[in-house]
């Protein structure tokens, strides 16, 4: 379900910071959310996370093949970015962009299979998981099924 801040979802914010954070560009709407709320990022981040119902993913790894699918003014204006799901092996460190802070993750099951030796390994994924500095409204959900036929759940 999309998320969407109102009096709702935060209902300890004052009419004029709720606005604030709305108008705010939403690559600086967890600072201003942090702002309206007095605490660090990090915490509003928590708070956010728990509102919205996304897991935090404390180190996303940029996932190349699809970030192919999307041009980059809607990486930037969405402030999303694909990543490999938790618990994919993959080499290095935490970030191919070495951000290695929390976000919060549209994440979803990877599918597994059998190989004849017993051993689990991962198909293709069945749905898009990104990682993003803000919940998703419905507007950006339309705009990613514009560019892939993966579920974001």
């Amino acid at each position: 379900m999309p998320f969407t801040l109102d009096a709702t979802t935060f209902p300890a914010l004052a009419p004029e910071a709720l606005q604030t954070v709305q108008e705010a560009p939403r690559g600086e709407r967890l600072v201003a959310l942090a702002g309206a709320l007095s605490v660090t990022a990090d915490a509003a981040l928590s708070t956010l996370a728990d509102a919205s119902g996304l897991p935090l993913l404390p180190d996303p790894v940029i996932d190349p093949d699809h970030l192919r699918l999307f041009p980059g003014r809607l990486v930037h204006e969405y402030q999303l970015v694909p990543v490999k799901p938790p618990g994919t092996p993959s080499p290095g460190s935490a970030s191919d962009f070495g951000h290695g802070g929390p976000v919060a993750s549209l994440e979803s099951p990877l599918a597994m299979v059998r190989s004849r030796e017993g051993d689990q390994a991962p198909l293709a994924p069945t749905h898009l998981h990104l990682a993003t500095s803000w919940p998703p409204s419905l507007e950006v959900r339309d705009w990613l099924s514009t560019f892939t036929d993966l579920p974001v759940v």
